[in-house]
């Protein structure tokens, strides 16, 4: 190797190698995209049968929709094609045709209507129960189809004919290519949307009726007036070719026409034809909502039972009620006897579970309830005690002071109901005044004991204080009475005056806000000035009643 190589190596040797690195795996890409043609159905397969399936049919339905999308409009006529053996049923029933042997049927009955023909078939259908469109259709319904051509669609070539047998032949390859160049004139001048076709036409005393298919066409001469029902069997039988010939190759049309054109059973009639019994489907349905009807009326009348014998439950459970009358007209109406003091009628509303219309009448009921309630009323019943009623005893219990018990007392045995008053569990204390002024005192006797030297308080007896004090406040706030407290705080024997004073201040602060605590007012506390005669280690209050 030269100098000017190894020169060349040690300049460019690592760009070189990364080239050389990178142009194999541009021909390992290239030979892979070769093949992909290849492997593209063995890949779908495998990720159709693989968890990336619902990734898969994400990425491909925007593209197989706009492929669709630019068939149908670029050539209709083929999906048209491809559709026919599926949509030709549903083309069947559509309701055009549907509506045509509708007016035709009733057409025919109204021009039988009013002769002497028609008011014997009128009678015949009054005797036999049959409809009397049914019966006209009778007699009049008469037909036949003369000849029979299944044509080659696009070059106009006969497959199959047939003839009724005493007809003179026809020139039939003529009368194929004529109707292939009435059916190509039609298509090439209508321009309808997805092509336009001949459907039927009149010729002589003949009815042309003419169905066409993607590869045949199938045209019938029919003699008389046919049913609705003929045009759907010519349709079905052309569908049942094509389907048969669907992705058969080298299929016998031929052949195949004539063992599925079975034309002596299928398709000719002669003579009359008998219309098929009126469907029952009207006379079920009208039994039906006739059944609903009756059911729901009978229903109507169990759940008004139902609603009545529970009104009248509600009100006979209810002390204090009577029922008087009870009808309904929209809502349910009551009238009732009511006690003042029984429970409002909002309350059978709330029972029921529905709105009510109620009219009240006073009156004294002689139930346990509403005496029970008169006497709470009328007594007015302190919350200390309590009253109960049981067969027109009157039982008081609890506890109540002695003005309560002179005043009240004696109006017990008064109120209407009341036959007796028992008080053997009624307890008769002082008055409330009284005993807002002994629980004062005994407050007065109490205070907060703190340990020599300190200003810190035992927690379980602060909590005690600041119970009975609100014992205390809530007893005046009943009565309506304004208290107050002066609180007082004292020092231990001994210390410097300074100190002394600072604990008195600090333990009568304590004992302030334990009052405040228990709901007194600030303007209700006064804190006394320093006493330092009083040597104790706690802190007191005196209560004022005002």
């Amino acid at each position: 190797m030269t100098k000017y190589q190894q020169l060349r190596e040690l300049l460019l040797g690592d760009e070189r190698r990364a080239l050389q690195r990178q142009q194999a795996q541009i021909d390992a890409l290239s030979d892979a995209h070769a093949d992909l043609a290849q492997q593209l159905p063995a890949l779908i397969e495998a990720a159709e049968q693989g968890p990336a399936k619902p990734a898969l049919h994400q990425a491909l339905s925007p593209v197989v929709a706009a492929a669709l999308d630019d068939s149908v409009r670029r050539a209709p006529q083929r999906i048209v094609d491809a559709l026919f053996p599926i949509i030709g049923p549903a083309i069947r029933k559509a309701i055009a045709e549907a509506l045509r042997g509708f007016v035709l049927d009733i057409n025919r009955a109204m021009e039988m209507s009013f002769t002497p023909r028609g008011l014997r078939w009128r009678l015949e259908s009054w005797r036999s129960g049959v409809p009397f469109a049914q019966v006209v259709l009778k007699h009049t319904l008469s037909y036949r189809i003369d000849h029979l051509f299944l044509i080659e669609r696009e070059a106009g070539i006969l497959l199959y004919r047939y003839s009724a047998p005493e007809l003179p032949d026809l020139d039939a390859d003529a009368i194929a290519g004529m109707l292939t160049a009435i059916g190509d004139f039609v298509r090439d001048s209508v321009q309808a949307p997805g092509g336009g076709s001949l459907a039927s036409a009149t010729v002589g005393e003949h009815l042309l009726l003419v169905r066409e298919g993607p590869q045949a066409t199938l045209a019938a001469f029919v003699r008389g007036v046919p049913p609705a029902a003929l045009h759907e069997r010519l349709s079905q039988k052309l569908e049942d070719l094509h389907r048969g010939a669907a992705g058969v190759p080298g299929f016998d049309w031929p052949i195949e026409a004539a063992r599925a054109l079975d034309v002596t059973a299928a398709l000719v009639v002669r003579g009359e034809e008998q219309r098929a019994p009126m469907p029952k489907w009207p006379w079920i349905v009208l039994a039906l909502f006739l059944a609903i009807g009756f059911s729901w009326l009978i229903w109507q009348r169990i759940e008004q039972g139902r609603e009545r014998a529970q009104l009248q439950s509600i009100v006979a459970a209810e002390p204090g009620w009577r029922l008087i009358a009870l009808d309904r007209n929209g809502v349910w109406q009551l009238q009732l006897l009511r006690d003042p003091d029984a429970r409002s009628v909002a309350h059978l509303e709330k029972q029921f579970g529905g709105p009510v219309e109620v009219d009240e009448i006073a009156f004294l009921s002689l139930d346990d309830m509403p005496i029970a309630r008169r006497a709470e009323r009328t007594l007015a019943i302190p919350a200390t005690a309590s009253v109960r009623v049981e067969r027109g005893v009157l039982a008081l219990s609890g506890e109540v002071d002695s003005a309560w018990a002179e005043r009240y007392l004696p109006l017990a045995s008064a109120i209407a109901g009341v036959r007796d008053v028992d008080t053997r569990a009624l307890r008769i204390g002082p008055t409330a005044r009284e005993r807002l002024q002994a629980l004062a005192e005994e407050l007065n006797r109490r205070a907060l004991v703190f340990p020599r030297g300190s200003a810190d308080v035992d927690a379980d007896q602060r909590s005690a204080l600041v119970a009975e004090v609100r014992r205390l406040v809530e007893l005046a706030q009943s009565l309506d009475v304004r208290i107050a407290a002066t609180v007082t705080g004292h020092s231990d024997e001994g210390g410097s005056e300074r100190r002394n004073r600072l604990l008195r201040a600090e333990r009568a602060q304590i004992l302030h806000d334990s009052l405040r605590a228990a709901g007194v007012g600030a303007d209700q506390i006064v804190i006394a000035v320093d006493n330092p005669q009083a040597l104790a280690p706690k802190a007191t209050m005196h209560w004022e009643i005002r």
